[in-house]
């Protein structure tokens, strides 16, 4: 049977065009303007992470962000390092044309749209951490670092962690000296307060014994 070209024609096999919904090939861009589909990436991942996306003002902190993701960095007003969950403004451009990243939360209202928080009676709440402390067996090594403790004074230089390098605040729980902490020979300062989610003490020390001085690097 003699087959007509028309037929033959008719059974070609066609490219099939993309259904929506369906995915593309890998490489295969769409039709529309690269500045369009670009654009709304961009827009989508500045919604769904916004802290990181590169928009100034508020923003709090991540363990990608930025200021923290190099490596621990400073208010430039504090001089309190940043941690995670830190509330923070964010300037991305300057007059240098370096960001500028404050703290701006209660504690540390380093931003001028920042409010402080209502202080507590210093010693009220050195009262209140002291009862707490008498109450909880596993911090009679440590001590609580009151307002006016020099580890927490407004030096150039704010005292840091041992263990996690970050600058001590008023009323977190640090032991001193590591190698002896029932009878501190040095003031070396490691975070020692689990109801805050420091335990840089447990995690550095335990089941860990120490052959040399942390200070001296002398072995003990």
């Amino acid at each position: 049977m003699t087959r007509h070209p028309e037929a033959s024609h008719a059974e070609a096999p066609h490219a099939e065009t993309p259904q929506p919904g369906t995915a593309r090939p890998e490489g295969e861009r769409s039709a529309g303007p690269p500045a369009a589909e670009d654009g709304f990436t961009e827009g989508l991942r500045r919604g769904v992470d916004r802290t990181n996306s590169g928009v100034d003002g508020p923003a709090v902190t991540t363990a990608n962000s930025f200021w923290v993701a190099g490596g621990q960095q400073v208010c430039p007003v504090c001089r309190h390092t940043f941690r995670v969950n830190d509330r923070v403004h964010v300037q991305h451009a300057t007059a240098d044309g370096a960001a500028r990243v404050v703290h701006a939360s209660e504690e540390l209202p380093c931003h001028g749209d920042a409010t402080a928080g209502q202080r507590d009676d210093p010693a009220l709440a050195t009262e209140f951490y002291a009862a707490i402390d008498r109450l909880d067996a596993l911090n009679q090594v440590a001590q609580r670092l009151n307002p006016s403790s020099w580890m927490v004074a407004n030096l150039p230089k704010r005292v840091r962690c041992a263990g996690c390098g970050h600058s001590l605040r008023p009323f977190e729980a640090v032991v001193l000296c590591p190698c002896d902490e029932t009878a501190p020979k040095c003031k070396l300062p490691v975070h020692h307060d689990p109801a805050r989610g420091l335990d840089c003490r447990d995690r550095w020390l335990l089941n860990k014994k120490l052959a040399h001085c942390p200070m001296s690097y002398r072995k003990r």
